[in-house]
């Protein structure tokens, strides 16, 4: 155990943000560590246990004297504050010196090896999230490692998750629910261009800027349909279970009208104040997203147009092949609506191919008189 070692776990104790205890304990992990041949710093062990932050880390270091280049923890990035921690790592705002801006930076411990599907997850996010360039999803900057962290390096975004802003005020009037709408088709869009299925649409992965532009983050469950990679086991379902949608919930299968299922749940939500299928535990919700019939956004929020209702109502449908083909062609619904206070009744060339279709054609010819 080198003098340095010791030095920071007395400053630690010294400035009461851990007690003795506390730090003996990472002392004789990071030795156990050591012996097995994984060499990490006591700052990292103390982070990946959520005693510390990356931040706090930085400033010990600074009153240990030693200057700034050292004290950051991940290369030319100055943290200033943590943002959130979840179960894929935890996400600070820092200063990219490389950039010259803010940024925000995911980071976890590199454990785990290749084979295992949480490290697997973290490392294509990187990649996934690289390929999409679009103004309505987050832009990453860089990935790297280091002896103690993986980390992303995104676009820091001056704003407020959608959840945030929907727990400060309950409800989302219909006028900027359309706006979002819009701009996470847009993103939505952008990504199945490039094959990819977001799988985790939810009001906290939508991000609204102080200007009001709106941008899909946290790609770390996507999953890519041009490589065919699943990195869930057979059975086990990823993502949240109010914004599941009913045909991943019930057979693993998804597409990305399955994306748009999910961004009509966030969107009755917001303007609902309430969840479509509530329950207390994942197997309820989950087992109502399958079976309950899906309920009108008006008949628990009967301010919304009924253009609104009607578009909430088709992305949520539970057959796939009845909701918007794609994301685009949500996004055209909403900018009707928006622009013109309705929505066109006429159904999607890709459901006029189905068996609805064929039927509606039977009756039109029928009415006109012409054979079938």
């Amino acid at each position: 155990m080198t003098e340095g070692v010791l030095r920071f776990g007395e400053k630690l104790i010294e400035l009461q943000l851990l007690t003795v205890d506390q730090v003996e304990q990472a002392l004789q992990q990071q030795e156990r560590a050591r012996a097995l041949g994984v060499d990490r710093s006591i700052g990292a062990w103390l982070h990946d246990r959520g005693l510390l932050d990356l931040v706090q880390i930085q400033n010990v270091l600074g009153q240990m004297g030693f200057p700034p280049a050292y004290c950051r923890v991940l290369p030319d990035i100055e943290l200033s504050r943590l943002i959130g921690r979840g179960a894929s790592g935890a996400v600070y705002q820092g200063w990219s010196f490389t950039l010259g801006e803010a940024v925000a930076v995911k980071v976890r411990a590199p454990k785990g090896s290749h084979s295992d599907p949480d490290a697997r997850r973290f490392k294509q996010e990187a990649a996934i999230t690289a390929r999409i360039n679009h103004p309505n999803v987050v832009r990453l900057f860089d990935a790297g490692e280091t002896r103690d962290y993986v980390y992303h390096v995104f676009e820091y975004v001056e704003g407020r998750a959608l959840d945030a802003i929907l727990r400060e005020r309950g409800k989302i009037p219909e006028s900027e629910l359309i706006d979002i709408g819009i701009q996470v088709c847009a993103g939505l869009q952008a990504a199945a261009d490039e094959g990819i299925i977001h799988r985790d649409v939810k009001p906290a992965n939508i991000m609204v800027s102080v200007s009001g532009r709106v941008k899909l983050c946290d790609l770390g469950l996507a999953k890519d349909t041009r490589f065919g990679e699943s990195l869930t086991a057979d059975g086990m379902v990823l993502g949240s279970p109010y914004y599941i949608a009913p045909e991943y919930a019930a057979d693993g299968l998804l597409d990305a009208r399955s994306d748009l299922y999910s961004l009509g749940v966030t969107l009755f939500h917001c303007a609902a104040g309430r969840v479509p299928f509530p329950g207390k535990s994942a197997m309820e919700i989950l087992r109502r997203v399958v079976r309950d019939p899906t309920p009108r956004l008006q008949s628990f929020e009967p301010s919304v147009s009924d253009g609104f209702d009607t578009i909430i109502h088709r992305m949520m449908h539970k057959n796939p092949k009845r909701r918007y083909a794609s994301a685009r062609d949500a996004q055209r619904a909403l900018i009707e609506l928006r622009d013109t206070g309705r929505v066109s009744g006429g159904i999607s060339s890709a459901i006029l191919r189905g068996e609805i279709g064929n039927r509606v054609r039977a009756w039109w010819r029928r009415l006109r008189g012409a054979p079938s």
